[in-house]
């Protein structure tokens, strides 16, 4: 039996409205999944950035991460500069930057405990200088970085080769008081070697005995 011609084009237009309506319903189902499969990708990148710093060797520290000063005072100041690289495989540990925020955090307050203000100074020896600010902020905050130049840079120089000769090792922490004249012109003292801590186990071993100055 043949159809009449107004019936046969009502079935072709109910065809196309439904094929429109399965294509948009198709369009928007992978739409969802893109959307889900990235925000999936994107939460565990940024839990794990987010545990690995707010995982201290101690609970003492567990809540808390270092603050820079933005204040310049008079008085006697001590430094902590941590030397690293992303080329080091040491520094790529699980907790290690949440060791890094410990040691910060615990020579702040003796610092404190003794009347002395604390800086935290943060080298990359990566070549590119990028490179070495995008390693750097894995570590928290910092009140000063330096970063490019690899061996010859101007941190390496200062913390390393001439200024204060040490172990040429990644990473390492080096900790140094001075006094600071801050009246009407800036005068800062020569500084004084209190500590170096080479290499990552020596540094846990380190900031997990509480990163005490005097042993």
């Amino acid at each position: 039996m043949k159809l009449p011609t107004f019936a046969s084009d009502a079935v072709r237009r109910g065809i196309a409205r439904a094929g429109t309506a399965v294509w948009l319903a198709t369009g928007v189902l992978l739409l969802a999944v893109v959307v889900r499969a990235q925000w999936t990708a994107r939460v565990p990148a940024t839990r794990a950035v987010t545990q690995a710093l707010a995982a201290p060797a101690s609970t003492e520290t567990a809540l808390r991460v270092y603050q820079p000063g933005t204040s310049l005072e008079s008085g006697e100041e001590i430094v902590l500069v941590f030397i690293g690289a992303s080329f080091c495989n040491a520094q790529n540990r699980p907790g290690f930057p949440a060791v890094i925020e410990n040691a910060k955090l615990r020579l702040q307050e003796q610092a404190k405990a003794s009347g002395a203000r604390f800086r935290a100074i943060g080298v990359a020896l990566d070549w590119r200088a990028s490179d070495g600010i995008a390693f750097l902020g894995r570590f928290g905050e910092f009140d000063e970085v330096g970063s490019g130049g690899n061996w010859i840079s101007e941190g390496a120089t200062k913390y390393i080769w001439r200024d204060h000769p040490g172990g040429a090792d990644v990473p390492q922490l080096l900790v140094l008081r001075r006094s600071v004249q801050a009246d009407r012109a800036v005068q800062i003292g020569e500084d004084r070697v209190v500590k170096r801590i080479r290499g990552a186990n020596d540094i846990e071993a380190w900031v997990a005995g509480g990163a005490a100055l005097d042993r």
